[in-house]
């Protein structure tokens, strides 16, 4: 930290700046809130002076983390409801009634739902609130299905990923030896 130092580098005109950055950085790995902050975000405002946690938990309390009970209660919401049939009125609309990738486009659809989704079209047809067209009645039979997870490759992604969790869990205990070292390096090389 000497080397760059604004005092060792007196023709340099952004050594203050360099140094600056570099003591930010190390103020911000030094800190375990301040690190995790960073790890989880990839940002860090030196330019204002805030007050991180504080920051952190108001960004926590506007996007709460989303749990999978949160996904189920709003599958349970949605399927079947008037929000869903619009999306599907739209998505007819929006393709003039090509249904190929209708499962791609409405959230949460299964290829089962394929019956329940041609029934709510020719409701509407029949009650003339959607016009029947060509393309509907040459792709309601040609829709592209989602793709089935085979279980066997489910059970190697997971071994994959608790493999990586173990490397990543290590790495991150290597990197703060690392830094408790560089930092009673840069500490003894100052006093």
């Amino acid at each position: 930290m000497l080397k760059i130092h604004p005092d060792k580098n007196p023709d340099d005109k952004d050594a203050s700046e360099k140094f600056s950055s570099v003591h930010n950085a190390y103020t911000i790995l030094m800190d375990d809130d301040k690190r995790a902050l960073y790890d989880e975000t990839g940002e860090i405002d030196n330019s204002v002076d805030i007050d991180l946690e504080g920051a952190y938990e108001y960004y926590k309390n506007v996007y709460p983390t989303i749990t999978q009970k949160d996904i189920e209660d709003f599958t349970f919401k949605y399927r079947n409801s008037e929000i869903e049939k619009e999306d599907l009125l739209d998505f007819y609309l929006d393709n003039m009634g090509d249904l190929t990738n209708i499962l791609e486009w409405i959230p949460l659809s299964t290829n089962e739902d394929i019956p329940r989704f041609l029934s709510i079209f020719e409701e509407l047809i029949a009650n003339k609130s959607l016009k029947r067209t060509k393309l509907y009645t040459s792709t309601k039979n040609k829709i592209k299905l989602l793709e089935e997870e085979d279980q066997e490759e489910v059970e190697k992604e997971k071994e994959r990923y608790k493999d990586l969790c173990s490397q990543i869990i290590a790495k991150k205990t290597n990197r703060n030896n690392f830094l408790e070292n560089l930092g009673t390096k840069i500490f003894l090389s100052l006093n």
